[in-house]
């Protein structure tokens, strides 16, 4: 007696693993709306992970009613979370007075929204724009609240105060981009960029406090007697001092010699000294010179130059413009110091946390000793050029296996199919009016549309299908005499422009095509 019902496997349903025999299944390569526009296994994909092309045949290829149905609310629901997240950054943007966010939103998924909010009961109207949301933004309290929030404690609980004051007009918002000259700018800086900011600006004031309170004490000890100050330093205990208990043994014991109080304000103006020095960059601070684009040759050493950020110093005669993105100031110092965010992101590396081996080829071809990255370009290689067959396609459904014997098995479902169920698509369908509408198998003789080669039948009619409304479930069947290795080696792939859509003869073409056609967008 067996253990585990997996006797029927893999003809059984993608999700919940029962056998299909007398239920309405739906096939893998169904498209669906819920399904983020694409096929069912394309969203099992993104999900779980992209099963490899010669192994397809081996997972189940459809899944139950019931499956199906909880799988199409998942989607959903993911849909919604991940846009409703999507307007609720552009809100965020909006604050920091960037519209584009908003306004491509608006622009690529208005439906999209204007649906979710009317879902959410957050919209009065359904026929609103982009710009009706940023007229109606310094309304809202999000608009008030402050750009970063500084915690001074780890376990401090900050709060923010919403006071209910006339809500602010169109040009008072506005207005808020210009600024006065000894305004505190931290709108592009991170929070812990800021929370350096600030620690240094009370460290330079405490610093100054206590340097000057030290001078006025050394100043009355200098006009006191020296006996009497002798004893009253003996008296009072010096808090720095720690206690420690030592034994009785004859041992001398050796104390270290503390830094006078002299001595520790001098090393303090040395090292203030020295971190002044670092910033030469902020010479380009002078009224006389023009605002210029900072690189890292002209910034030199960025860390410190990031380090002794300025806010609110010499004003432009003309708003200066960011090349980078839309933001506007008229003062250089911000003008700078927001162009060193930009140079920081830059040039910051993120370090891979996958093991090395994902960046080495570990796939060796055993008739050359040629090394692949995966084993769909190795089985390509070895039919391409060595001619051996690899791969075993059915000439019906144009599925393929590794050898000639899954290939006879496979083949004998589609001689011999059940009770209602397709010879083609090999789908069991719960009745025969069901049967004879179901879209079945159509061929063609190649993937081509649209100037380009979409290689695959699923990729084929999901172009179809998003790009041209058609639902289509066509594919092309396999040249006898060639190996698959052979016939997608053969092709070549059409390079086009994706903003101008120009085809072009080769790769290199393209991307010196791009250089110059995508200019103002990179």
């Amino acid at each position: 007696m067996s253990i585990f019902k997996l006797r029927a496997y893999p003809f059984v349903c993608r999700l919940c693993l029962k056998p299909e025999q007398h239920r309405k299944m739906t096939s893998l390569d169904t498209e669906d709306e819920c399904f983020e526009g694409g096929t069912l296994e394309d969203f099992l994909a993104k999900i779980t992970f992209q099963v490899e092309e010669e192994k397809r045949h081996l997972f189940p290829r459809s899944v139950c009613p019931q499956c199906k149905e909880l799988l199409q609310m998942f989607g959903r629901f993911r849909t919604k979370v991940r846009h409703l997240h999507l307007f609720m950054n552009a809100l965020v943007e909006l604050r920091d007075f960037n519209t584009a966010p908003i306004r491509e939103l608006c622009r690529t998924k208005l439906g999209m929204v204007r649906t979710m909010l009317a879902e959410l009961d957050l919209c009065h109207t359904v026929d609103f724009f982009a710009q009706d949301l940023i007229d109606e933004f310094p309304h809202c309290k999000i608009a008030k609240l402050p750009a970063t929030m500084v915690q001074s404690c780890p376990g401090e609980i900050v709060q923010i105060k919403v006071e209910d004051e006339e809500p602010l007009g169109v040009e008072e918002f506005n207005a808020l981009d210009k600024p006065e000259e000894d305004d505190f700018f931290a709108d592009e800086c991170s929070p812990e960029e800021l929370a350096e900011l600030t620690k240094e600006i009370v460290a330079d004031e405490n610093v100054e406090n206590v340097a000057s309170e030290e001078i006025m004490q050394d100043d009355v000890e200098q006009e006191q007697d020296p006996a009497q100050v002798d004893v009253e330093q003996e008296q009072e205990p010096d808090p720095d001092v720690r206690w420690e208990c030592f034994d009785d043994s004859d041992e001398e014991i050796e104390f270290p010699n503390k830094p006078t109080k002299r001595e520790l304000r001098a090393l303090k103006a040395s090292e203030r000294k020295k971190s002044m020095e670092k910033g030469d960059m902020w010479d380009l601070l002078n009224e006389n010179e023009p605002a210029v684009e900072l690189t890292l040759e002209r910034v030199g050493d960025l860390d410190a130059a990031l380090a002794n950020r300025k806010y609110g110093t010499a004003k432009a005669k003309e708003p200066l413009q960011c090349p980078k993105c839309p933001y506007t100031t008229i003062f250089k110092s911000n003008f700078y110091s927001h162009q060193l965010t930009h140079l920081r992101r830059e040039n910051k590396t993120y370090p891979c946390k996958e093991p090395d081996f994902h960046n080495k080829a570990s796939l060796e071809c055993e008739h050359c000793s040629r090394m692949f990255y995966t084993r769909s370009t190795l089985v390509d290689h070895i039919e391409s050029v060595h001619k051996i067959r690899m791969r075993f396609v059915c000439d019906v459904c144009v599925a393929s296996f590794n050898s000639q014997d899954e290939l006879a098995t496979h083949k004998a479902r589609h001689d011999n199919p059940k009770h209602l169920q397709c010879g083609l698509c090999l789908i069991v369908f719960p009745g025969q009016e069901q049967m004879q509408d179901h879209m079945c198998i159509t061929y063609r003789e190649d993937y081509d549309c649209c100037d380009r080669d979409w290689r695959y039948h699923v990729h084929y009619n999901r172009h179809m299908f998003l790009k041209h409304s058609v639902k289509i479930n066509a594919r092309v069947k396999p040249d006898p005499h060639l190996l698959v290795g052979e016939m997608r080696a053969k092709r070549k792939p059409v390079q086009s422009c994706s903003k101008c859509k120009i085809i072009l003869p080769s790769r290199t073409k393209k991307k010196q095509h791009q250089e110059t056609c995508k200019a103002g967008e990179l």
